[in-house]
């Protein structure tokens, strides 16, 4: 337990740490510099207060587009080797409208993705201004 000291008024004051100020600003630095790793490095980010999700969606559709272009390569020479022409041509195409579609709605999925967070961090500002706002008109 801790021993509690009391002051003048006789009220009980938290006992006062070793710490000296150049020791609390060196931990300040180190916590700022933390954090500004934690910023600039995503995953790094023990505590959670930027999305990593928005930054790997871009990459996310970028795979799923490579992925979709070599399955499509995939099945136009599978279809040249082991089909008529015509039945070729007609499967290369019906592959190619699929694989429109699919990367359509692949998109409109990670664009629905994202706007739930861009809704979150409009929401965060929205709160932050709401929270000063009593502080401006204590100042005002």
């Amino acid at each position: 337990m801790r021993d509690l000291q009391t002051n003048n008024e006789g009220t009980m004051n938290e006992p006062k740490t070793s710490f000296d100020d150049a020791t609390r600003k060196r931990v300040q630095k180190v916590a700022q510099a933390s954090d500004d790793v934690s910023t600039k490095l995503w995953f790094l980010d023990l505590k959670f207060k930027t999305f990593a999700t928005p930054s790997l969606v871009g990459f996310a559709f970028l795979a799923v587009m490579l992925i979709g272009m070599m399955a499509l390569a995939a099945t136009t020479f599978h279809a040249l080797w082991n089909y008529p022409a015509l039945q070729a041509i007609g499967g290369i195409v019906a592959a190619a409208i699929l694989l429109l579609l699919a990367i359509i709605l692949v998109r409109v999925f990670f664009e629905s993705l994202l706007i739930a967070f861009r809704i979150a961090e409009h929401l965060k500002s929205i709160a932050n201004s709401a929270q000063s706002l009593p502080r401006q008109r204590e100042n005002g």
